[in-house]
């Protein structure tokens, strides 16, 4: 038996890439003509997670008896007939296999002539190089598809590389001279293998797809001559995996895409789930085979082959191995040669200490294995020579620590044999820094118990869980509360400070990896290790637990669990949120809010009577529907039509209505449409309107709706009286720098910050918790001159009695890092406030994309009342999977139906595509386009400009296809992808000077977004790069790579006219748009407009969309929308060369 080597991977894909550069398609070999050895039987023999049990232990019986059961085969059915196979996970485990770091496990592997193998996740656990050495080692190959090389630097765009120290897939030739078939097998390793090891491990590599994977090379490994393709997988059986939170699947999954793209697997052996199959799971006619784990099984597949036909059966069976059975002599031998070794019988044997106790692992709770352990670090950290390594607190995993030390006599003797065995993994001890609000997060997240509970010292929690048998994420309550960590120098326990800074230790498979799911030690910093944690337990113990003085440590309370799955005196109220819908009811191209309500529901049923449901801001403005329904209200659609009674209450209002919404705030957005729509549409709300920062002089009318700064909800508790919550509605403060003041008559926007204060303590002292309910936006952006610090995280620190803050216009999302995050990593975030109190904050993104859920754990006080003691929280994204609730999509079909008709809407058509892509720096049709039409709207309903200055409404593409020859034909729908923003048209009387200062800001606009990265912090949209209507030019001398220097506008013309920039006494009538006139786009000077409010002519309620569609609608024939030469950039060089010459 022979198995070819890289290099046939290495030709068979420079053949391939070969002819599919010359344009050969690959044609299957025809059928021969039938002969004695075209059907051909073989036997493939397997097992899995062998975790390095060489010797018996148990129910392990040791590889020298699953050898012998490899021989049996051998010998029945003929050696060159059997070929034998890995799955992964083969060394990590055993004393015998860790502490020779896997050499002792491979060297077994290669006497009993494995033929190949594919990598677990555990191979990982020493690191790459030693992952190296033990390929190097092997006489057989490791195969893995889906592990490439990160050659980009982002593993969504990485290539094909494998890593040089593994092959995607082998060839394998089984059977006598003659007699023959070639087995093709390909290798996969789960995804999850970079969030369950060091990270070092998998430093510059990539996880594929697996089923992605085995099919960009399943054409070579056929066109290898591969007979049957078996498939090495460590992905395990099910779905699921470690439940990390995105898409993982298992084998029978794998099967089914594989037969489902058309290129099936023959065979698919398994491991990673040890799993105990009596037969195989047949997906399709794949079979899916595993064999349990620890060599106490061996998988046997006999494979009849027809060579003729392709023709590929599959006959498995497990074959148990015996733990009292017979062994292989040789094997046994060889095995023995490993645990008889001098230096490993030295190593095991070495005394360290004693322990008078039972040392025993809980891994959802306190234990004394985990008291051992972190204490032994703890001290052992803080009393040696240097301070450089001191520490407050110590963290380690439950599943880290790998055995109990039962103390079979007094004392029990602690050798080194016994202490690896606790810790095998060789992680080194890392020391950081953390906040106590980051700490607060991470035991919330120990409190869930996903990967156990974080066993500690120097440090005590209490924590509460309840979970049910319930669809959907468990636990559905949880949290941390009662922190105290040790003062090193009074030996006090003292409250968790949240603005305080630590000093921690744990291993450095946690941090700052963030592993098992803790991902609060992704926050560490100045960090540095400190050599193997297990020499820091052995040091200690040496040294202080002697024989005359062994280790008598007892169970002390620093990890209490309160209460169980089911109960406990913590009562929990669930506070469901979401924000900045911007409309998105319906099911599409997108998410919509008829699947976010089924996971409210699916929420709420964990604890109905004790759930709010909140909202925070921007619903009724952002799509077609939301304009379109906007005056539903007073019965008619914007278009004019008439609605039926039933479409006449607004669709966002509807559809929140049934949901029974216990509060929302009021967003920015809210204000687009002017006063009567505000007020027409909000009165239909059920639930409370909140903003306590708004004012109104009685001339907008938020009396009506009406808007309330706050409101107070009764969640019900049987035994100990019902709980008393405020909601505080804070709105956002530079409304007036979005809104023209004429379209938020009589409104003024006090500071939130000082709103907040007000009324939260007032608030507190009348209720047992006080939640903010904000639209400021979560944080402040260093990378935007327009965001302030009046945003939820000064909010939680700056102010006292707020519990929890629910957020919104940010769009932030929850689970990653961005510029709208700042230097959090995630959200939920916990900040301490100034009388050390934790504050949550949480935002659900945006869209209905995203249900975020907080969670606050309360206490009876002994004086009556509750106390908040924990706050946690969590968010649930939808998919488009998710389904929808079939009651709001009930609701929501009809509006649906009637707004595709308007939609569907054929408005006219176009001879060119109609383009904003690059209208951030340059002249676009689509700018052009817009400009047009908002000057044609405006002159036929009386209001006259000389020029409109605006830019695109978005950057978007509509009618690609649109040619002279082939007009396309435009609709509604078009007309709000190029303008999904309610901009309605202002025009102002604006002299020379006035013009310039605005052009130049423009310039600096156009400026930043072409040369600087980043584009300087200022707003970036497409908007804020001025263009002009037909018959106008606006020329910039382009001064880069020199800053603008307030002298960049040349002229602007129009109609034949020059406007002269140094007279002020003429005056020009210029159209803009709303968003710009009120100095957003980067057109103010500390959050003043450039644009002379004080001089507007006519505040129109014109909208640009409105207007684009009434102007194509005018027109004879199609729309030419092209570029004019109406922006024009001169290079500096070329302007001041003529001056030179003469």
């Amino acid at each position: 038996m022979s198995r070819n080597s890289n290099k046939t991977f290495g030709l068979v894909l420079i053949v391939t890439l070969l002819a599919s550069l010359l344009g050969v398609v690959p044609v299957a070999a025809q059928p021969s003509a039938a002969a004695p050895n075209d059907v051909v039987n073989v036997t493939i023999l397997h097992i899995n997670d062998f975790h390095g049990n060489l010797e018996p232990a148990g129910s392990n019986p040791g590889m020298a008896r699953v050898a012998a059961v490899v021989n049996d085969v051998r010998t029945a059915v003929g050696a060159e007939n059997v070929v034998l196979l890995d799955a992964g996970d083969e060394m990590q485990g055993t004393l015998l296999s860790n502490l020779f770091k896997g050499e002792s496990t491979i060297d077994i592997y290669n006497s009993m002539g494995f033929a190949a193998a594919t990598f677990g996740n555990h191979e990982f656990d020493w690191g790459k190089q030693i992952l190296k050495d033990r390929v190097d080692q092997a006489n057989f190959p490791y195969v893995t598809a889906n592990i490439v090389v990160n050659d980009t630097g982002n593993c969504d765009t990485a290539g094909w590389t494998p890593p040089d120290f593994a092959q995607p897939w082998i060839t394998q030739q089984v059977g006598a001279a003659g007699n023959q078939v070639t087995l093709g097998i390909i290798g996969v390793t789960t995804q999850e293998t970079p969030y369950i090891t060091i990270a070092s491990a998998t430093e510059g590599l990539c996880f594929k797809d697996p089923a992605n994977s085995i099919i960009h090379y399943y054409d070579a490994v056929k066109a290898a001559g591969a007979d049957a393709i078996v498939v090495l997988s460590h992905l395990g059986y099910t779905d699921g995996g470690y439940g990390y939170g995105f898409s993982v699947y298992g084998d029978q999954t794998l099967a089914k895409k594989l037969n489902d793209a058309g290129k099936p697997a023959n065979l698919i052996i398994g491991g990673h789930s040890h799993t105990d199959l009596s037969a195989a799971t047949m997906v399709g006619n794949t079979p899916v085979v595993q064999a349990h784990y620890a060599g106490r099984k061996v998988g046997r597949a006999d494979l009849t082959v027809d060579k003729a036909t392709g023709a590929v059966t599959v006959a498995w069976q497990r074959l148990v191995v015996d733990k009292n059975g017979p062994e292989d002599p040789a094997i046994k031998a060889q095995i023995a040669t490993w645990s008889n070794n001098t230096w490993y019988q030295t190593e095991i044997n070495r005394v360290v200490g004693y322990t008078a106790v039972d040392l025993v692992r809980n891994y959802n709770g306190d234990s004394t294995m985990g008291a051992f352990v972190n204490d032994a670090i703890y001290n052992d950290l803080n009393t040696d020579d240097t301070p450089d390594n001191d520490v407050d607190m110590v963290f380690n995993n439950s599943g880290g620590l790998r055995a109990d030390i039962l103390a079979a006599s007094v004392p029990q003797t602690l050798t080194h044999g016994l202490l690896y065995g606790v810790l095998p993994f060789g992680n080194a001890t890392l020391v950081g820094d953390m906040t106590g609000a980051q700490i607060q997060e991470l035991l919330n997240q120990s409190a869930t118990l996903f990967k156990g509970a974080l066993q500690v010292g120097g440090v005590r929690y209490q924590f509460y869980r309840y979970s049910d048998a319930l669809p959907g994420p468990q636990p559905w309550a949880w949290g941390a509360f009662d922190i105290t960590v040790r003062n090193q120098t009074t030996g006090a326990w003292e409250p968790l400070q949240f603005d305080h800074t630590y000093r921690i230790a744990t291993n450095e498979f946690l941090a700052p990896a963030g592993q098992d799911g803790f991902t609060p030690f992704k926050y560490v910093t100045n960090a540095s290790y400190w050599g193997d944690m297990l020499d820091g337990v052995e040091r200690w113990v040496s040294q202080t637990y002697p024989i005359t003085s062994p280790y008598n440590g007892t169970l002390d309370g620093r990890i209490a669990r309160v209460g169980t799955d089911s109960d406990g005196p913590v009562v929990a109220v669930s506070i469901l949120h979401h924000n900045d819908s911007h409309g998105n009811l319906a099911k599409g191209r997108y998410v919509g809010y008829t699947q976010l309500a089924t996971l409210i529901n699916q929420e709420r049923a964990h604890n109905p009577t004790r759930t709010l449901l909140l909202n925070a801001g921007d619903q009724i403005q952002g799509d077609a529907m939301m304009y379109y329904y906007k005056t539903a209200p007073t019965g008619f659609g914007a278009d004019g039509t008439p609605l039926p009674p039933a479409l006449q209450t607004h669709p966002m209002m509807a559809a929140m209505n049934a949901m029974n919404y216990d509060a929302w705030t009021v967003g920015n957005h809210e204000f687009n449409f002017g006063n009567e729509v505000f007020k027409s549409v909000l009165k239909q709300s059920n639930a409370p309107v909140l903003q306590a920062n708004l004012q109104d002089d009685g001339r907008y009318g938020i009396a009506e709706v009406p808007v309330q700064p706050f409101t107070t909800l009764v969640v019900p508790d049987g035994v100990k009286g019902d709980i008393r919550v405020a909601v505080l509605g804070i709105g956002n403060h530079r409304v007036p720098n979005y809104e023209l003041p004429s379209n938020i008559p009589g409104l003024t926007f006090p500071d939130p910050i000082d709103t907040a204060q007000q009324w939260a303590g007032v608030l507190k002292r009348s209720n047992d918790a006080v939640i903010a309910l904000t639209h400021l936006g979560f944080t402040a952006n260093p990378s935007s001159v327009e965001v302030d610090t009046n945003v939820d995280t000064y909010l939680a620190a700056q102010t006292t009695g707020i519990d929890a803050i629910i957020g919104g216009h940010s769009h932030t999302d929850p689970s990653k890092q961005t510029a709208y995050s700042g230097d959090y990593l995630y959200l939920p975030a916990i900040i301490g406030n100034p009388d050390n109190d934790p504050v949550i904050i949480n935002h659900a993104y945006r869209y209905n994309n995203t249900l975020g859920e907080v969670v606050l754990g309360l206490l009876p006080k002994a004086t009556g009342g509750w106390e908040v003691v924990a706050r946690a929280g969590r968010y649930i994204q939808v998919t488009m999977d998710t389904p929808e609730d079939p009651t709001i999509k009930a609701i929501v079909d009809p509006y649906v139906a009637t707004l595709n008709t308007y939609n569907d809407t054929v408005i006219g058509q176009t001879t060119a595509p109609i383009d904003a892509l690059t209208a951030y720096t340059e002249e676009t049709n689509g700018a052009n386009l817009q400009a047009d039409a908002s000057v044609f709207e405006l002159t036929q309903n009386g209001v006259v400009p000389d020029f409109h200055l605006s830019g695109a409404m978005s950057n978007r593409k509509v009618a690609s296809s649109a040619t002279p020859e082939s007009p396309a034909t435009l609709i509604v729908t078009d007309m709000f992808s190029l303008m999904p923003y309610e901009n309605s048209l202002v025009m102002m009387r604006i002299n020379g000077p006035q013009l310039k200062a605005i052009l130049e800001r423009a310039y600096r606009n156009y400026y930043y977004y072409k040369y600087v990265p980043g584009h300087g912090g200022y707003s970036y949209y497409t908007t804020c790069m001025l263009d002009i209507n037909a018959g106008g030019q606006i020329t910039y001398l382009d001064t880069a790579p020199n800053l603008p220097n307030g002298n960049n506008v040349l002229s602007l013309t129009f109609d034949g006219q020059t406007v002269d920039f140094s007279d002020t006494t003429t005056y020009y009538d210029v159209s803009t748009v709303n968003y710009l006139a009120a100095g957003s786009c980067n057109f103010n000077d500390s959050g003043v407009s450039l644009w002379p409010l004080n001089q507007i002519v006519n505040d129109t309620q014109l909208y640009v969309r409105d207007a684009v569609i009434d102007y194509i609608k005018a027109q004879v024939g199609p729309i030419s929308p092209a570029i004019e030469g109406r922006l024009a950039f001169t290079p500096a060089q070329s302007y001041w060369l003529p001056w030179v010459a003469k």
